[in-house]
């Protein structure tokens, strides 16, 4: 790889650079092409989570010689004890165009640590479709966004066809998404694939009144996920005066239909939310007695001759039950029995039987705690409640991070 060109020495106090062991933020500092991602990779370091790059010239060029760069860190990383990966990939307004893009995801597909991949406002029109849904879908990503890129309405349709449920999050503001692409988004609002969909910021389009409206109405009979949905005509703030206008007067034309998209979005975000917060709830109570009972050993017929207990009135014993009664009864511990699905209530109890599951979970908990008495270090004068909360973080980033893995973090239905 070529050495750093004389003419541009990235320093961390250059303005427009933040940067950090795990986190890189560059905006508009003039990077371009091969040279510019020759600085970038100077300044990556192995345990970078967060790259941003924003309003640079970067070019489809300059994206496959970073991104090259990164695979060759990565691979050179690849034994450490924790292993080079970016979790989080910001690539907004670089001119990448079509080609960037597919390089982009071409890296995503090694690296599977990656979840959140934004490429905002590039020109892209993704042309080949049907390569970057399998690209898409071979990855790890689980939030993208394509905001303010020109696509295709043989694009869009493709999309829609063909991601799969793994998506959590999507946006496409601004992506000049026509009426002729709306049977394609309802279908998938009434697929399945849609069922793990929590965010989806779809403003400044084109589908029309009439568009826009079986949409919400497909979101609203059949999916159960989507805690935030943003209003399909209000501006963002950040799109371009000729769009401002033309939002602005879609506004005005049709203020009767913003009023009941409005209602309809407030209707399902209120549902959803409900029930997203009601199989959080449930999983959180029963985990506990899970692992109590499927790790509980029935007591021997001369310890029971022995036991106090044995034979009084009231005493249950439970382990003496069929299994599928006791698992019925742990299942209502949860105060909610109903909260689950089938399939997440399968995947509590494989967590719950796995032994190896507590360690993992009291590591994560340490690391929780190691990091945020760091974070208490460095912030010296904070008051009394500032210190609770500190402390009680990792207790819940622990949890999350279990209803995360378990998937037990919104409403899921058992298929057909």
């Amino acid at each position: 790889m070529a050495e750093l060109p004389p003419a541009y020495d990235m320093d961390v106090e250059d303005e427009g650079l933040n940067s950090s062991p795990s986190f890189l933020y560059l905006e508009s500092i003039g990077l371009t092409g091969k040279a510019g991602a020759l600085q970038i990779l100077t300044k990556i370091q192995p345990q970078c989570k967060f790259l941003f790059l924003w309003n640079n010239n970067l070019g489809s060029i300059g994206v496959e010689y970073l991104f090259e760069g990164l695979e060759r860190i990565r691979a050179s990383h690849a034994r450490d004890h924790n292993p080079f990966g970016l979790n989080t990939v910001r690539i907004g307004k670089n001119n990448l165009r079509d080609e960037g893009v597919f390089e982009v995801l071409g890296y995503a597909v090694n690296d599977t640590s990656l979840e959140t991949l934004n490429i905002d406002e590039n020109g892209a029109e993704l042309a080949d479709a049907v390569g970057f849904v399998e690209l898409l879908n071979a990855t790890t990503i689980s939030s993208m966004r394509l905001d303010r890129n020109p696509l295709r309405t043989k694009s869009v349709i493709t999309l829609f066809e063909g991601i799969l449920s793994k998506v959590t999050s999507l946006g496409l503001v601004g992506c000049r998404i026509q009426p002729q692409c709306v049977p394609s988004i309802v279908a998938y609002f009434e697929s399945p694939r849609s069922w793990r969909l929590r965010s989806l910021t779809i403003m400044n389009n084109s589908m029309g009144r009439e568009g826009i409206a079986a949409i919400l109405a497909a979101i609203e009979r059949t999916n159960f996920s989507l805690e935030e949905i943003w209003p399909p005509f209000y501006g963002s703030g950040e799109v371009s005066p000729e769009e401002e206008a033309r939002v602005e007067r879609e506004r005005v034309d049709n203020h009767k239909a913003d009023k009941a998209a409005d209602r309809s979005i407030k209707r399902i975000r209120v549902r959803n939310q409900g029930l997203a917060a009601r199989v959080r709830m449930a999983a959180a109570r029963v985990i506990a007695p899970a692992r109590i009972v499927l790790h509980a050993i029935a007591a021997r017929s001369d310890e029971m001759s022995d036991s106090p207990s044995t034979g009084e009135a009231g005493t249950f014993r439970l382990l003496d039950l069929p299994r599928e009664l006791q698992l019925d009864i742990v299942r209502h511990c949860s105060r909610d029995g109903t909260a689950f699905s089938q399939a997440q209530w399968l995947r509590i109890l494989a967590h719950a039987e796995d032994r190896g599951s507590i360690t993992r979970m009291a590591s994560k908990l340490r690391e929780m705690t190691i990091q945020c008495e760091r974070d208490l270090e460095n912030n010296n004068g904070m008051d009394s409640d500032d210190s609770n909360r500190f402390y009680n973080e990792p207790l819940m980033e622990t949890l999350y991070f279990w209803r995360e893995q378990v998937g037990c973090v919104m409403w899921e239905r058992d298929l057909p």
